[in-house]
């Protein structure tokens, strides 16, 4: 059966991991948008949960029929959001991670906007909120001003700020990489970013998603183990880039796009690879240096605006780091 049967305009797919303590803002949240229930779904993806976060979605299931529930065993959240995009039925699909939450009354707003000029793929901002934060049933006045897509073409390096047309992934056999557990957002985007065409990307100026800062989230873990996982996550991200782009053909903004990701997921192995003690990141640097990836044009550290991040890269394609932490050794103290 499929979408236009079912009447389902929007699927909104969050994997679920362990998030048993914040599940009831996610899920209240998604509960609180002004869509009628049988115009969207929310398909929540158990990567083979330990906690009682199942027990926390059968209960919202008993009484909204449009909670959706699978369950699989743990094969980490990128197996997760497949699984969703392959059982979803709505038209435009959306992430939402299970800690976070959005605004009230938002996506309803904006689906509808997208829907009358034709949109495939709509950004929209996004605010940084505590732990402790609560979702809030409020009534907020949501002005939405939309513009045609601002920043060159980079969409977003992380999925849950954008809402897209299901059928732009799928023409495009575009999934998330499962043997990838950091940077899959930035492959993802960026092999979206090659097939949608410039004219059918907007920007919302709304924050709509509340992304919470978790001091055990996976994208706050510390550890030599963790540390040395992403550097060979963004290591293989960096090799899967180049791959996509032997392959595809693009026009030569979104090709210098998919480029200047190649080289910061570069970048980000290197620094990951500093921060280890028992890695050589000069063996790492060689590696990169093999696909092209190190050291990268001079040209593209200068575009844009300068912040820390460039700045870490303008010091790394110069090797200024490696003597830097040679000599100091700052980030491999405990």
């Amino acid at each position: 059966m499929n979408a236009q049967e079912n009447n389902i305009r929007l699927s909104i797919i969050v994997p679920v991991y362990n998030a048993e303590k914040y599940l009831d803002d996610c899920i209240l949240s998604l509960l609180n948008q002004d869509l009628p229930e049988d115009e969207y779904e929310i398909i929540f993806v158990d990567d083979g949960s330990t906690d009682n976060s199942v027990q926390v979605i059968e209960k919202y299931m008993k009484k909204h029929h449009c909670i959706r529930l699978i369950s699989q065993a743990n094969a980490g959240v990128s197996a997760a959001r497949n699984k969703g995009i392959e059982n979803s039925l709505g038209i435009y699909i959306a992430f939402v991670d299970s800690d976070d939450y959005l605004v009230k009354d938002s996506f309803g707003q904006l689906l509808r906007k997208m829907e009358s000029i034709d949109f495939d793929v709509v950004r929209f901002k996004f605010k940084s909120v505590e732990e402790k934060s609560k979702f809030l049933v409020v009534n907020e006045q949501m002005n939405f001003e939309i513009f045609p897509f601002g920043g060159g073409i980079q969409l977003s390096p992380s999925v849950w700020r954008l809402i897209i047309r299901k059928s732009v992934i799928n023409e495009n056999n575009i999934r998330f990489d499962e043997q990838i557990k950091n940077g899959e957002d930035l492959l993802f985007t960026s092999m979206l970013s090659a097939v949608v065409n410039l004219g059918k990307r907007w920007d919302v100026q709304n924050r709509l998603y509340c992304y919470r800062q978790r001091s055990n989230s996976v994208s706050h873990l510390s550890s030599e183990d963790s540390k040395i996982q992403r550097m060979k996550d963004w290591r293989n991200a960096t090799c899967e880039l180049k791959k996509f782009l032997s392959r595809t053909e693009t026009e030569k903004a979104q090709r210098d796009f998919i480029k200047e990701q190649f080289y910061k997921s570069a970048a980000v192995s290197l620094l990951y690879a500093l921060q280890c003690k028992t890695v050589n990141a000069k063996q790492i640097r060689k590696e990169l240096k093999q696909i092209g990836a190190f050291p990268y044009p001079i040209g593209f550290l200068f575009r844009g605006k300068m912040n820390k991040g460039r700045i870490a890269m303008i010091l790394i394609r110069f090797r200024l780091f490696f003597w830097f932490f040679d000599k100091f050794g700052l980030l491999r103290k405990k």
